[in-house]
């Protein structure tokens, strides 16, 4: 078997490697401190320590029973 890329997979193979490395990778570092600074001013450590909302809890009730009602209908 040949698993070789095409020469189109190959272009964007490399087009796609470019901009990870010139734009993608420097970025990395600006963005952790950005979001390392947020998080020290909101005084949480992750969005897991952002409190629910019963609206959210609710939601997530009801879409849950909705999907569970599809997958005994399909039965």
């Amino acid at each position: 078997m040949d698993f070789a890329m095409s020469a189109r997979a190959a272009d964007h193979h490399e087009r796609l490697s470019g901009f990870m490395v010139e734009d993608v990778l420097p970025a990395e570092v600006s963005y952790h401190a950005q979001r390392e600074e947020v998080q020290e001013r909101s005084g949480l450590s992750s969005l897991e320590d952002v409190p629910q909302t019963e609206s959210n809890s609710a939601g997530r009730k009801a879409h849950s029973r909705r999907l569970c009602a599809a997958r005994q209908a399909r039965r």
